[in-house]
C-alpha cells in the first residue's frame, strides 16, 4: 500500500511525463523529493540533440544546485525502470555525494534497456503503475517528427 508521500511523487511524474510527450520526446520523467523540496524532469534528448540528457541525470544536477548534502529521507520516482547508465549515476550520486537514504521507485519496467533486461540486476523498487506504460504507448503510437520514417 502507498501513502500519500509515494503518492504525490507519482502524481507529479506522470504531470511531468505529460509534458514531455507533448515536446515529443520519450515521455520518462524523474521527480526526487526531500523534505519541502521537488525537483521535477523529464528526458530531452530529441529537444536538445543530446542522447544523454535522461531525466535522473538531470534530476540529480539540479540536486547538486542546492548543494544540500545532509538531507533525510530522499525519494526519487521515475516513470520508466532505469536504464544501466542511469543505475551507474544514480549509485554514484548515492555513495559519494549524500548521505542519507535514498529510496528508488518506478513505474514499470523497461524491457529493452533497462537494467533487469541488461544486467540481470534489479534497481529499485517497481510499483507497476500501468498508466507508466500507457504514456509511453501513447508516445509511440504517434507521429514523431525526430524519428526517421522508414
Amino acid at each position: 500500500m502507498r501513502n500519500n508521500y509515494i503518492n504525490l511523487v507519482i502524481e507529479t511524474a506522470l504531470n511531468e511525463a505529460e509534458i514531455a510527450l507533448l515536446e515529443g520526446e520519450v515521455p520518462v520523467s524523474c521527480v526526487m523529493k526531500f523534505g519541502n523540496i521537488i525537483i521535477k524532469t523529464h528526458n530531452t534528448t530529441n529537444k536538445l540533440s543530446d542522447p544523454l540528457k535522461h531525466c535522473e541525470l538531470d534530476a540529480i544536477r539540479e540536486y547538486q544546485r542546492f548543494h544540500m548534502s545532509n538531507t533525510n529521507d530522499i525519494i526519487m520516482f521515475i516513470t520508466l525502470e532505469p536504464c544501466t547508465m542511469c543505475c551507474r549515476i544514480i549509485t554514484d550520486f548515492k555513495e559519494r555525494f549524500i548521505k542519507c537514504n535514498l529510496k528508488l521507485f518506478f513505474g514499470v519496467y523497461n524491457d529493452i534497456f533497462g537494467n533487469l533486461k541488461i544486467t540481470g540486476n534489479t534497481f529499485g523498487e517497481c510499483i507497476y503503475d500501468e498508466r507508466c506504460i500507457e504514456i509511453i504507448k501513447r508516445f509511440y503510437e504517434q507521429q514523431n517528427p525526430n524519428t526517421v520514417n522508414l
